[in-house]
Formats: C-alpha cells, structure tokens, sequence
C-alpha cells in the first residue's frame, strides 16, 4: 500500500509552541547555554554588550531582528554563531556590531559548522562601527545586504590563518565613507565572489591585504580607492567603475612561486582630475613572478591620459622587467595611442618593469558576459506527514547540484549529526529541534547550507511534547505517492490574485477555511458549506501585498496551499 503524505510548508514550522507568547525578548549579557533565536521570540533585544561564551552555540532562525534599540551595542562571539536566513525571510540586525574573538569557531564547510551569515540585512551607524569583525576567525558571509555601515566586513588575524567568504552580497554607502571590506592580514585567505559594492559618493575604499586573494565576478562602483595587497591572488571578472583613485596592486610575493593573475575584467571611468591617478597601478614590493595582467577592458578614463602605472623601485637602471599585458582591449588600436596610456620604464627607467602590450585586442573582451557566476548546489528539504504512521515524520531531500564528490552533513539539534545523504533519527522527546543540512564539493567548490526548525506531538501537531523519528527520503520517491482525496477535490484560481480567491471543490461538506500570513498569525478565517462542482469566492483585498498559506479541513482530511496576493 503506497504511504499518503501531508506536505508541511515550512513557513508552517515558524509558529510558536503552546507556552510561547510572541513578542520581544530581552537577550542578557552573558549566554552560557546553547539556543536558537526563531521568529517567535523576535525582536531579541540587546540593552548592554553581551557575550556568547566559549563552547556555546546560538542559531538564528529566518525571520528573527537582533537589534539595539538605541546605543549601538557589540555582540561578542566567544562560541559560534549562525544567522541562517531564507531568500524570501532574511534575519536582521540593526544598531550592532558583531564581533567574533580568537575563540569563536571558525566555519568548517565540510559540515556547516562556526561562523556563517546566510541571508541577512544589516544596518550599523557611525562613525568607526563594525557590521562583522572577524578576529583571528573564519567567517562566510553569503547573500547578505549591509547598508551605510563604516566597516561592513572588518577582518584581522595573527598567528595562524583564517579563511574569509563574502559571496553574493550586496553592499550600499550614502554617506561616502564606508570600507566594505577591510581585511589587513597576510594570515588571511580572502574569497570574495558575486557581490556588488555601491559607494554612492566615492568615499571610503576597498582595502584587502592578503595570504591569498580569490576575487571573482564582483561590480565594485564608486569607491574611492580598491586597494590589494596579496602573496598570491586570481582577479577575475570583475567590473571596476567610478573609482576615484583606481585600482591598485601591490605585488607582495617574497618567494619565487605565488603571482597575481589578472584577467578578463572591465575598468570604466576611474581616476580623477583632483588625485591624477590612472585605471590601475600596480606597485612592486617584492617579486613579479608570473603575474600577468590579460583580457582586460580598459575603457574610459577620468582622470590623467594613463590607464596604467607601474611603479616600484629599480635596483638596475640599465634594464627592466617584462609585466605581461597582451591581449587587453585599450579603446584604441593605434600602438603609439596605446603607448601614452602607460607608464613604466620606457617613461622613467627608475620604474622596475616595462608593459608588453602587445597582441591588443580590437573590441572588448566578453568571456565573463558569456560565462556567468552560478552556484553549483543548493542544500534544501520540506517535510511530511505519513497519515499512517502519526509519530513519524519525513523529511524530503530535494536538494540541487548534487554531484559523486558532494558530502552530507545533517545536525538534528539535539546533539546528534550524521554523514548519510539518507539518515534517520529518533528523538527522545517532543518539541522544537533546529534541523540543518550542509553540502559540501571540494571538487566544484561548493557548500550550501539550509536550516529550519521542525518538531511534531502523539496527535501529528506540530511543536509539542514526546518521542517521535524522522526519515530523509529523496524527493523522487515522493512523486509517486497518492495525495490527500481533500487536496484533489479543491482548485484555487487565480494564484497570484488581485485579492479574490476563488475555490472551486468537488466534494460536498462543512470546509473551515483559514488564511495564514508567513510568521503563522490568523488573518482570515469562515466556514464553508461545499457541493460539487461549486465554486465560492473569498475577499481578501484588505491583506497586504504578500504570499499566504490557505488552509482547508474537512473532517479528518486537511490541506495547506502557498497563494500570493499582488494587487
């Protein structure tokens, strides 16, 4: 006999248990035990600097605001936290700023452990104020939003290295003086992929100094100044525009192995008539090595003739280093025009390096257009209800991008974890457990993480008291199982609606109908008398713009459907 399922909707799983009232809560200065910050305790309230002591974990939910209501506050982080947005219900932070000390964990993408920002909005006033400071710790920090903040991502380390992640955020200055990232440590490994930084009064700067530097598809927009200081780094697919000073490169490998690779990107409209800078400097500290500088787009320029600059010191004035620009797009195919856009050697011979620019290219290069930045995989579950088997609950693995080489780590928040694709679990009692799952692809160099709260009672509710299993099965095995006769009896149009939702039902009965907004507050609720091939209608334009869940019971048969309201 094929097992019927009731899908859950995850927004479901955000309502509060049978003894939490909503509302404010007040966090205290001192948190020694373990805790998750869901949407039901939100907004979580930080009156004085607080400190989450070593060996303590604390996970914010989607949905959450951790905030200062006025002085801004510092969020010490001696243990590890984890702010685990959603794309569609982000965690939010406002007035504090986030430190995590030399004690706190590191993030660990094998299993999703340490420091992580997954879908969060910051906002930080002030002058010298932090959003994130990572101290001697690892960080990821992914599809995140920081607004107006002085430093949004301010990184140190010393001792041993630290790897910082800024991937697919987005970063707005009004006020002109904001660092975006500030990153000053040769102990730190930088990957900085897919994000947008936007100065919109050309202040502040972008200040990297680096082990390693990976920094890829990234549109850095009215800066004052993109500054890099690496031993080895890949710049790649970038877009450098409106940059008052340029962009500079301090070449910072003292071995003779590591180089600067710095190919495929657009530098339009940088410099200034005030500073006299060019589009790109590349300064000499210790050894060029291989670096070379390819496929770039140097376009318009806004301050002096020159484009580029080289600059550093020449121990022999009788002869030069080779700095390798061929095939780069000028804006012009006239080699003498060309030649006015650089200086080096042949321009001052105290310059170490002469610029081979030979093999120039006749329009723009546009591989990145044709290749763009994509994630490969994408860790994701939902749940069920098997309505023969009450104390069970599954758990349906529809993650994407999932290859031979990816690895699985579940957290079932109670202590317990798990390496399998498929696990299952008991737990000892009911109620509210924090349910992560990780992937991670050494070889496509990836790692997701998706995370939510779940829990069910002896009657199939959710969120109450006793023992009960979860079994992760794929979603593929979901496909062929019957769904509930109320789900097949009952069409919903239009979805999205202008606010007049119409139920067609093809069963006849007493329906109780309830509208759910995504924090699980009633806001509508009737009782309908349905017949066959019936069709009631139900007003729903005095609710805001916004996606419901619509939920039917009739009898002992119940059934839940996400709609969307956009008049």
């Amino acid at each position: 006999m094929k097992k019927v399922f009731t899908i859950l909707l995850m927004a479901i799983l955000l309502i509060a248990g049978p003894d939490k009232i909503w509302g404010q809560t007040n966090v205290p200065a001192l948190i020694q035990t373990n805790q998750v910050w869901d949407i039901s305790g939100s907004p979580y309230v930080i009156s004085q600097n607080t400190y989450i002591d070593t060996g303590v974990s604390v996970k914010i939910l989607p949905g959450t605001e951790v905030l200062s209501q006025s002085t801004v506050y510092t969020l010490l982080v001696g243990g590890e936290l984890q702010a685990l947005g959603t794309h569609d219900s982000t965690v939010h932070f406002e007035n504090l700023q986030i430190e995590l000390n030399k004690d706190a964990w590191s993030y660990d993408s094998s299993n999703g452990t340490g420091a992580l920002f997954s879908y969060c909005s910051f906002i930080t006033p002030g002058i010298g104020k932090r959003g994130i400071y990572a101290n001697s710790t690892g960080v990821r920090i992914e599809n995140c939003l920081f607004t107006d903040i002085y430093y949004a991502v301010y990184a140190m380390a010393s001792g041993s290295a630290i790897r910082l992640e800024v991937i697919n955020c987005t970063f707005n200055d009004s006020t002109g003086t904001s660092y975006p990232i500030y990153a000053s440590s040769t102990y730190i490994d930088a990957v900085i992929i897919g994000n947008t930084f936007n100065n919109f009064n050309k202040g502040g700067g972008f200040f990297l100094t680096n082990n390693s530097l990976y920094m890829v598809r990234n549109t850095i927009n009215g800066q004052n100044r993109v500054s890099i200081k690496a031993v080895g780094s890949n710049i790649s697919c970038n877009l450098f525009k409106n940059l008052r000073s340029g962009v500079e490169i301090q070449l910072y490998a003292k071995d003779t192995i590591n180089s600067c690779i710095f190919i495929h990107n657009t530098l339009d409209s940088n410099g200034s008539t005030l500073t006299g800078d060019g589009m790109l400097t590349v300064y000499k500290l210790f050894n060029l090595n291989n670096s070379r500088f390819n496929n770039n787009n140097f376009l318009k320029n806004s301050g002096t003739n020159e484009k580029v600059t080289i600059n550093g010191y020449n121990p022999n004035p009788a002869s030069s280093e080779p700095v390798d620009m061929t095939e780069n797009y000028w804006g012009s195919t006239d080699s003498a025009t060309i030649e006015t856009y650089i200086k080096d050697y042949s321009d001052d011979i105290n310059i170490f390096g002469r610029v081979d620019f030979s093999g120039f290219l006749n329009a723009q290069d546009t591989t990145c257009d044709e290749d763009p930045f994509v994630s490969t995989c994408n860790a994701s579950y939902y749940l069920a209800v098997d309505t023969s088997d009450i104390y069970s609950l599954y758990v349906i693995h529809n993650s994407t991008g999932i290859t031979s080489n990816t690895s699985f780590h579940w957290d079932f928040g109670d202590g317990s974890t798990s390496n399998q694709k498929y696990p299952t679990h008991d737990y000892a009692s009911f109620g509210k457990y924090n349910l992560c799952l990780t992937l991670y692809d050494s070889a496509e160099s990836c790692s997701s993480i998706y995370c939510d709260s779940i829990g069910i009672d002896s009657a199939g509710n959710l969120l109450k008291r006793n023992a009960f299993r979860i079994i992760v099965i794929d979603e593929s095995d979901v496909t062929s199982i019957d769904e509930l006769n109320l789900q097949n009896a009952i069409s919903i149009f239009p979805n999205p609606s202008n606010g007049t939702i119409n139920i067609e039902t093809q069963e006849k009965g007493r329906m109780e109908v309830s509208v759910m907004d995504l924090t699980g507050r009633q806001v509508y609720g009737s009782t309908m008398e349905t017949f066959t091939g019936q069709t009631n209608s139900m007003n729903l334009s005095n609710l805001p713009n916004g996606v419901y869940l619509l939920q039917f019971q009739m009898g002992s048969d119940n059934f839940t459907k996400k709609i969307v309201i956009n008049k």
